[in-house]
């Protein structure tokens, strides 16, 4: 078990399975595709795209609980707004700590 704490002060537990497995790969490889994409797609389809996606991770490395409990930290942080640069603040602390360890 990965365990951590974001900048903003979320800790967290992560199965080091879920991020070993095939189709945690496929999705970050499929998020990156996206990135990358954006001028094809359009910036505001690939956003929503890249949202699926991102939601799908999340739900997967953290589980429903834990991440119900991120955006609760957010939204307490952010007048009650669950800010999407924020969001994804946290999934890059998450993401780096699961691959230094």
């Amino acid at each position: 078990m990965i365990e951590g704490k974001t900048r903003s002060g979320f800790k967290f537990k992560v199965d080091e399975n879920v991020v070993n497995d095939w189709g945690f790969m496929r999705r970050m490889s499929r998020i990156n595709t996206i990135a990358k994409s954006i001028e094809e797609l359009g910036e505001g389809e690939a956003q929503l795209v890249a949202f699926e996606e991102i939601d799908a991770v999340l739900t997967d490395v953290l589980g429903e609980k834990q991440f119900d409990s991120l955006l609760k930290h957010i939204r307490k942080q952010n007048n009650g707004c669950a800010k999407l640069d924020a969001v994804l603040q946290e999934w890059y602390d998450i993401i780096g700590a699961a691959k230094n360890s």
